[in-house]
């Protein structure tokens, strides 16, 4: 697969009704956490604080 940026390629994968297990880079990783992230905050009513880490 290929991508424009890391978000781009986590979305991509994303779609694939599989469980996902993220090897590395840990860019792949940081851009599958802030989705989650932005996920859990359309689908809840109060938005979550991400950790530093994740912005």
């Amino acid at each position: 697969m290929a991508a424009w940026s890391w978000p781009g390629l986590a979305a991509a994968i994303g779609r694939f009704h599989a469980d996902i297990e993220v090897i590395g880079p840990p860019e792949l990783n940081d851009a599958f956490a802030h989705l989650a992230l932005r996920y859990v905050n359309a689908a809840t009513a109060t938005p979550v604080t991400p950790p530093p880490t994740i912005l």
